[in-house]
């Protein structure tokens, strides 16, 4: 058994140790201050004797420490990365009072927990509504300011022990009941700080439904306070361009929305009536077929040329544009042409695409391309 010096003081970054027994990866040592992997909670980073720990595993009370390159000394130092640390006690604590309060305002039950690199995620069985965030998050943050102190209780069992326990006690022996008083009691290996206030706060972004649970995310502590802070240069930006402030800003962002809203109307219509002179200009009732070509036109308006030219005449239709360097062939169905056929070609040309006996259509590198195929295709029309 390793003595795990985590559990009697959380706060202790270095200590001396023994290495008992060495595999071809791993350390085993007499005491440490390595927390393993489990709980939802990610392993501990730092050093032995200088040398980086990647990883750490708890196997049958045994704690086996994953080091860089194998340590010969059999005495060590171990030094854990605080920073670290800090920010798993921080969220690991968040997401007790989360769960706590959760249980106490909808009785809902906390089924998975995840310290993730973004976010921090809890999955609950209960339906979660935006209103409802909102005072799970007061609830919570008010636990943080009453500064209340974990009570850790441990045991071989529970037999003698009386405690509001929130879930199911899923092992048998070294038993730690974690209690934040009137917030939450629950088994648990993991890190905390003694007092809730070390959390600092609790943010909830947003909650998405999740294999039949709804899954809330969050950030406690520094990890909120650094996204608050990217947040707030974020808004920054916007108030000086839209020169607004805080109170100002989502009316300034809508106002601006509207009116982009109007020019870009104002825009497709104007660009709709050069598209239909541009169309005059290219249409052939002389043809058993039409081709046009454009120098700027998007995806969308190719497919207006086409309804356009469809309610002139009934035609197989050819279109070119240069500004996307997209080809498309399309007709109604009565057509004798097999647009799909035509296509399968287009490799050979550089381009890429296909599609349906109705309408095919391809994307070229660049126009040289593009313009040969389109050649080709008439041929083929012809």
């Amino acid at each position: 058994m390793t003595k795990r010096l985590f559990d009697e003081d959380v706060y202790m970054t270095t200590c001396h140790a023994n290495i008992i027994e060495r595999t071809d990866q791993a350390v085993i040592l007499d005491q440490t201050i390595f927390f393993p992997t489990g709980g939802g909670q990610y392993a501990d980073k730092g050093t032995i004797n200088g040398v980086e720990v990647i990883d750490v595993k708890e196997k049958a009370g045994v704690i086996y420490h994953y080091v860089k390159e194998m340590i010969t000394e059999d005495q060590v130092e171990l030094s854990i990365d605080w920073e670290k640390r800090f920010d798993e006690m921080q969220q690991h604590c968040g997401e007790h009072i989360l769960s706590g309060v959760i249980k106490l305002l909808y009785d809902g039950n906390n089924k998975g927990f995840h310290i993730g690199k973004d976010y921090v995620t809890i999955d609950m069985d209960i339906k979660i509504t935006g209103d409802m965030l909102v005072e799970i998050e007061d609830k919570a943050n008010e636990a943080i300011y009453k500064n209340i102190e974990l009570d850790f209780t441990y045991a071989d069992d529970l037999s003698g022990v009386d405690l509001p326990v929130r879930k199911d006690v899923t092992v048998d022996e070294n038993i730690r009941i974690v209690t934040i008083p009137e917030i939450d009691c629950v088994a648990c290996c993991g890190t905390h700080p003694h007092r809730t206030g070390e959390v600092g706060i609790i943010k909830l972004y947003k909650v998405e439904k999740n294999k039949g649970m709804h899954r809330i995310f969050f950030k406690c502590g520094k990890r909120a306070l650094r996204d608050l802070r990217r947040k707030t240069d974020i808004i920054k930006v916007f108030n000086q361009e839209f020169s607004s402030d805080d109170e100002s800003l989502l009316d300034r962002y809508y106002a601006d929305k509207a009116k982009s809203e109007d020019l870009k109307k104002a825009y497709i219509a104007l660009n709709r009536k050069q598209i239909d002179l541009n169309i005059e200009d290219q249409l052939d009732t002389e043809k058993s077929y039409q081709r046009m070509v454009f120098d700027v036109l998007s995806g969308q308006d190719m497919n207006y040329v086409i309804k356009q030219v469809s309610d002139k005449m009934n035609t197989v239709i050819l279109i070119y544009s240069k500004s996307e360097k997209k080809v498309m062939l399309s007709h109604d169905g009565t057509k004798d042409v097999k647009c799909n056929e035509i296509f399968k070609k287009i490799r050979d040309f550089g381009g890429k695409g296909g599609g349906s006996m109705k309408v095919a259509q391809g994307v070229f590198e660049d126009n040289d391309a593009g313009m040969i195929f389109v050649k080709y295709v008439e041929e083929a029309l012809s």
